[in-house]
């Protein structure tokens, strides 16, 4: 999985490179609104940006935290909300709730957004192979629908980038699961990446979503165990094919 390379230009492999590099952190959340599909933004076509961070640190086994954002300006806005836990050392998740709003425009216009948290992992598991499940559902209002815009997603977890879910044609309501086996690591760093893109309008447009990952060690099959039903099975599906660039659409 890790070779594999976006058809979505946007959340393309040479421009996550960065993210193996970052220190232990707490929830925190970059948005950038660019000019260009390059993700992440470049600062020559940056034309806003933001960081907002709780201060936590990484989270320890049996903790949960949670931490709201609002980001915005008088073009762009992602507002939401971020909760992340951590089971035992051995099970962690990422979940994030959230809209973006574009207000007339008559130019495509992108939204980065990169989502992180790192956690404590049990030390009797790191270097074990786990699996780890992704997600992306929502919807988007008329205007961002009739302006063809869309929202493209991607999980980055242990150090293993998941399939691209959605891209063009996706707006109205979604639904998209991904997964992979992942090695565990000490600390385990999930990213939830997502690069909105709207297209010109007239009208405000508004795309609203979950976007989430979890990681369960070290057993193959705990994937299965996570009470997921077809969602569990269509990850594993995913993750037995190393040729796929895009994640399985549910609805």
């Amino acid at each position: 999985m890790s070779r594999i390379v976006s058809l979505l230009g946007g959340l393309s492999l040479i421009g996550l490179l960065f993210l193996g590099a970052r220190p232990a952190r707490a929830i925190t959340v970059t948005v950038q609104e660019c000019t260009v599909a390059t993700f992440p933004c470049p600062a020559a076509s940056t034309t806003a940006g933001g960081v907002r961070s709780d201060g936590v640190g990484p989270l320890g086994a049996n903790a949960v935290d949670a931490m709201p954002f609002n980001f915005g300006n008088a073009q762009v806005s992602f507002t939401g909300t971020v909760a992340v836990t951590d089971i035992g050392g051995t099970f962690d998740s990422l979940l994030a709730s959230g809209t973006a709003t574009e207000n007339a425009t008559a130019v495509t216009d992108y939204l980065d957004v990169d989502i992180s948290q790192t956690y404590v992992t049990d030390p009797s598991i790191v270097g074990d192979i786990g699996a780890a499940y992704e997600f992306m559902n929502g919807t988007c209002n008329a205007a961002a629908t009739a302006a063809g815009s869309y929202v493209a997603g991607r999980l980055h977890a242990d150090g293993t980038l998941l399939p691209v879910m959605g891209g063009p044609g996706d707006c109205g309501a979604f639904t998209y699961v991904g997964g992979s086996f992942v090695l565990i690591t000490q600390p385990v760093q999930f990213d939830a990446l997502a690069q909105f893109v709207f297209n010109a309008s007239a009208a405000v447009q508004t795309i609203d979503l979950p976007l989430g990952e979890d990681a369960d060690a070290p057993e193959p099959a705990s994937l299965l165990l996570l009470g997921l039903g077809l969602a569990g099975l269509a990850s594993c599906a995913i993750a037995a094919k190393t040729s796929v660039t895009l994640a399985s659409r549910v609805s």
